[in-house]
């Protein structure tokens, strides 16, 4: 009993503890990252993509004078980073580094010689292909943390298949995402009963960590635009186009301000309905354990009255075994007694007998000495 209420206990201490991993994480051997730790790394790798688009692509526009090499490097990192961030903000971050790498695949495919990108970039294509094999080789990196075996390599096979068979063929980056088959690997079971506080707070630390991100990305995003709606008037003097990306900057900042605090709002209306359904989940978990703790003290009311039955059963049979022991000791006793009487008895007798016969024997003894003397004493003297 002592066990089962200790678990209860620890189990209800550990309600606000979120699910260390994702159902797929878990089904797999070996795995001992927790979901929490990949997602943060996953989100680093996000920044460190958007980040390495967007320095390569600025070099390859700064660089170029070719208008359609221009265009094509603002492409890229405008269509580029979205594209990941829609394979990476997914519920399962295992699933999430897989579909990532898939992208870096087929990106790196896309500006491979065989690509239909081969081209995009012209004589500075080397610095878009260079900077797709790092990032590629970095979430690879990052897989392998997760677990460092073959069984990775399996899904990197599979991913290079499919890349082979859905290639990209322009940089709007269109293509048949991996996440089709691998959303079965995500139907996770919800939380239930312990654990979904902890989901809730989990969610939340996931939402504020994306918020961060696009707070990061959007305005970049706005600008990017910008830019490439300006390089479509070539006749726009210096000072003209950078006044109306300044322009395009402010609007954006201003436009995120107002988006940043809808989302603000959202996020607290979401906190106190999650507030709000927790103390609902905790007030359950309290009733049911109130009704565990019921269920074992009637429990335990059962087990001590059997307990004391057996008791009084085994105190009777221990009381009668002793009584009869102690009878049988009785007649043993008065057994061995009545015999010790009678062969003392008998003993005594042979003693009397033969005390009856010495005595007999010393009175006729005494009897013909006295004779004897009396004899002697009228015989005539001589």
């Amino acid at each position: 009993m002592r066990w089962v209420l200790l678990l209860l206990l620890l189990l209800a201490g550990c309600a606000s503890d979120p699910p260390r991993q994702t159902e797929f994480m878990s089904s797999i051997d070996g795995v001992d990252m927790s979901s929490r730790e990949l997602k943060l790394r996953l989100y680093a790798f996000a920044t460190d993509f958007a980040g390495t688009v967007e320095h390569t692509a600025d070099v390859i526009h700064a660089a170029s004078d070719d208008p359609l090499v221009r265009q094509n490097a603002l492409l890229w990192k405008i269509n580029a980073v979205p594209a990941l961030h829609s394979q990476v903000f997914v519920e399962d971050p295992l699933v999430g580094s897989i579909s990532a790498y898939a992208l870096c695949r087929s990106m790196g495919q896309y500006f491979s010689p065989e690509g239909a990108g081969a081209t995009v970039f012209g004589p500075w294509q080397d610095l878009a292909s260079v900077a797709t094999d790092t990032l590629q080789q970095q979430i690879y990196d990052l897989i392998l943390l997760v677990k460092p075996d073959e069984e990775f390599e399996q899904f990197r096979q599979m991913i290079n298949v499919h890349v082979a068979e859905n290639p990209l063929r322009d940089l709007t980056f269109t293509r048949q995402s991996t996440m089709g088959y691998m959303a079965p690997l995500m139907s996770a079971v919800g939380p239930g009963g312990l654990s979904a506080t902890g989901a809730m707070n989990e969610q939340m630390r996931v939402l504020n960590d994306r918020m961060a991100i696009y707070a990061e990305f959007v305005p970049k995003h706005i600008r990017w635009q910008t830019e490439l709606m300006v390089d479509q008037f070539p006749e726009l003097a210096a000072e003209q186009r950078e006044a109306i990306i300044n322009d395009a900057r402010v609007e954006a900042l201003a436009a995120w301000e107002v988006i940043a605090r809808m989302l603000e709002e959202q996020r607290t209306a979401t906190m106190y309905a999650l507030s709000a359904e927790r103390a609902a989940i905790m007030t359950g978990v309290a009733g049911e354990r109130q009704a565990a703790l019921d269920a074992l003290a009637a429990e335990r009311s059962i087990i001590m009255e059997t307990l004391q039955n057996e008791r009084q059963a085994i105190l009777a049979s221990i009381e009668a075994l002793v009584r009869e022991t102690l009878e049988t000791l009785e007649r043993s006793t008065f057994n061995t007694t009545s015999t010790s009487l009678q062969t003392a008895f008998e003993q005594l007798q042979i003693v009397l007998i033969w005390v009856f016969v010495g005595v007999v024997l010393i009175v006729l003894l005494i009897w013909f000495a006295a004779r004897n003397i009396v004899r002697e004493a009228r015989r005539p003297k001589a």
